[in-house]
């Protein structure tokens, strides 16, 4: 087809369902004919192919092999399929077994393979749907700039669809993953606020929404030893190369085994104080005493401020904003924001429990009026109520 066609968002069909995107507005001014994604039919599929559509806006790669099957094997319809009759998410998912080359440590072997995953990561998305990439000053306003700068690991009261909870045993890796993140705050890389951030904030929306939860922590091993300097990334990059070599074909049933080049000394190794002055007293335990008085006690009224957010938070935002009620005194300890950047002096402050009514805290809660929330909040959050 003279020019490629993607899935954006969804396409307009018969029904009237979904809506209509640029992309189908000039297909059709181009008078191009589309069988859209809502057909799930390989016989209509087949007709229509048959009646001369020009492209198929497909969802699954199943449904796309039952419908391209009689063409032979999948690798081979982009040959076999006149270009007229190929949209550009066709083309990309039937190259999508191909790109397991790179999985593997084999390079891309051509043009349509490296177009494909172009194609496959366009289609990742985290921006507002009605808005262009890259949108100018005068289409942000100030809420979408509250949304786009909130902490992504701050999920909670947002809409989602149920999960299934199963019970899955964690995989090999992710048991190493655990050591190894552990071991780094053991040794004064990292405290446990910085490596929440670098590993559920910092990734980005994309990223934590679409990572196993261990494939993130994993993500943040890689980047702290890089900004901290104790490893290059093109040294990273050469050995993920020499590991997957020598893995070639999968682990077959082999256990991964370090291979390490060298022994060092980590006398000179740059550690956090944390590691020095909290041995053998614990966290928080380490800062009690250091906080004053509490503002707060047990049974004031509060109110969460409204505080602007940059990078990092653990105060949630749907109790921003919210009245509560102290309901315990907790301990002392720097707040998630300073922690998190490793400041020196950073100054303990009270961290309190406080509960919520979730009648006042829900606009569509309508269980009982004694429903209560309650989670934990620095005293530079709270104002008297």
């Amino acid at each position: 087809m003279s020019e490629c066609l993607s899935e954006s968002r969804t396409l307009r069909d018969d029904s009237g369902r979904g809506e209509t995107t640029e992309e189908s507005l000039r297909a059709f001014a181009k008078a191009l004919a589309l069988i859209p994604w809502t057909i799930n039919d390989a016989a209509i599929m087949h007709a229509q192919v048959d009646a001369g559509a020009d492209g198929i806006i497909i969802d699954y790669p199943s449904r796309l092999r039952s419908v391209t099957a009689e063409w032979g094997p999948i690798s081979s319809v982009p040959q076999q399929i006149p270009r007229s009759r190929l949209s550009r998410r066709l083309t990309a998912l039937t190259y999508g077994h191909q790109r397991n080359r790179a999985a593997e440590g084999r390079p891309m072997s051509s043009a349509a393979e490296r177009a494909a995953q172009l194609d496959l990561v366009a289609r990742l998305k985290s921006a507002y749907p009605e808005l262009p990439d890259a949108p100018t000053p005068d289409l942000v306003d100030h809420d979408r700039f509250v949304a786009y700068m909130k902490p992504v690991h701050d999920v909670g009261g947002e809409p989602d669809a149920p999960m299934k909870y199963e019970n899955k045993d964690y995989e090999y890796w992710e048991h190493m993953t655990y050591v190894i993140c552990e071991v780094l705050a053991w040794r004064g890389i990292w405290l446990s606020e910085e490596r929440r951030r670098i590993g559920n904030v910092d990734v980005g929306r994309a990223v934590y929404l679409g990572f196993p939860y261990y494939g993130r922590w994993l993500l943040s091993v890689a980047r702290v030893l890089i900004e901290k300097h104790h490893i290059g990334l093109t040294e990273l990059s050469e050995r993920m190369a020499e590991v997957k070599e020598r893995y070639a074909g999968g682990l077959e049933g082999k256990t991964l085994r370090a291979r390490p080049k060298g022994e060092g000394d980590g006398a000179a190794v740059r550690r956090n104080s944390h590691i020095v002055h909290a041995v053998g007293k614990g966290d928080p335990q380490v800062y009690a005493g250091m906080a004053g008085e509490p503002k707060f006690k047990v049974g004031d009224p509060v109110v969460v401020r409204e505080l602007p957010v940059l990078f990092y938070t653990r105060t949630p935002e749907y109790v921003r904003g919210a009245n509560g009620v102290i309901d315990a005194v907790a301990y002392e300890s720097p707040a998630a924001e300073d922690e998190t950047w490793d400041i020196p002096d950073a100054k303990p402050e009270w961290f309190y429990v406080v509960r919520f009514r979730m009648s006042e805290l829900w606009n569509d809660f309508n269980g009982p009026a004694s429903d209560s929330l309650r989670t934990e909040i620095p005293e530079r959050w709270l104002q008297a109520g």
